[in-house]
């Protein structure tokens, strides 16, 4: 479940840099932070490796370029966990689910579409030998080619609800409409835009499991991710004067900042600048910022 990163490219020398790294399960990089937090950015930093392709970020939808290391900066509640491209993530629904530790009756999946990816889910009882093929039950994920499908579930389908509702969160994109087929056949279901984290939720009804969902839509998705509000968010908390924070405000505002912007007419601390700098680095940053 948990892997260190050179497990995956050993040949990489940064893989061995960052010994606190790691890989959760197949689809999750994590990074937990380690040092003091900033008494002026109230943030702490990590300093990441992320392998080639793009990352997003599991909890903001904040998106980031591999193939580098990269400086990361989280407040005291939250650590940097990031979804590879064409991540597929499944996750009991905490409204139905609560302690119960039967198969849930609804999922909900988060989706990085940014390339396709495969995932497949497997589900027992949990009262009879793990060791044995016929206990277990799977039902296979896949983001291709625009399409987003749920499989019919097969193996040992006794263990599961006999019917399940999905909530499918594509994540790091631009709104867009779905349209969901069961088995071929259209069906209404809930969609829902989270504007702060860009993420696209599309609510499915109950359906037999053993039928093949497959939610499409009108357009290609659109990466991207609202490092506006990021910024904002990290100016609001700072420790430090209003009219400080009104003059940076309005330099990112009128410029296309990146690394290379050079900050240093405003006299801001170094650590807020890291803070900063981590949604200004990015290509993807400057395509998306306005």
């Amino acid at each position: 479940l948990i892997q260190p990163m050179y497990y995956a490219e050993p040949e990489r020398e940064e893989a061995y840099r960052v010994p606190n790294e790691y890989y959760f399960g197949t689809e999750l990089l994590v990074s937990p932070i380690t040092t003091p937090s900033d008494r002026v950015s109230l943030a702490a930093k990590t300093s990441a490796w992320l392998p080639e392709g793009l990352w997003s970020d599991f909890f903001s939808g904040t998106v980031y370029e591999g193939g580098k290391m990269k400086d990361l900066w989280r407040t005291l509640d939250n650590i940097p966990v990031l979804m590879k491209a064409g991540a597929i993530v499944p996750l009991t629904d905490d409204a139905s689910c609560g302690n119960s530790v039967e198969n849930p009756n609804t999922l909900e999946v988060r989706v990085f579409p940014a390339a396709n990816g495969r995932f497949m889910l497997w589900e027992d009882a949990g009262d009879t030998p793990e060791d044995r093929d016929e206990n277990w039950a799977s039902t296979e994920l896949t983001w291709a080619d625009g399409v987003f499908t749920i499989h019919s579930a097969s193996g040992n389908t006794t263990v599961l609800p006999q019917k399940r509702s999905w909530k499918i969160g594509f994540c790091s994109v631009k709104e867009c409409a779905a349209t969901v087929l069961v088995d071929g056949q259209s069906v209404k279901a809930e969609t829902r835009y989270d504007a702060d984290h860009n993420r696209l939720t599309v609510t499915i009804p109950a359906a037999d499991i053993k039928k093949t969902i497959t939610v499409s839509f009108g357009e290609p998705l659109e990466i991207t991710d609202n490092r506006k509000q990021r910024i904002y968010e990290v100016l609001e908390r700072a420790q430090m004067s209003y009219g400080l924070k009104k003059k940076i405000w309005k330099e990112i505002c009128k410029s296309e900042a990146d690394e290379n912007t050079d900050f240093s007419h405003l006299e801001i601390d170094e650590k807020l600048l890291g803070c900063l700098r981590e949604f200004l680095k990015d290509p993807i940053a400057r395509n998306n910022f306005s």
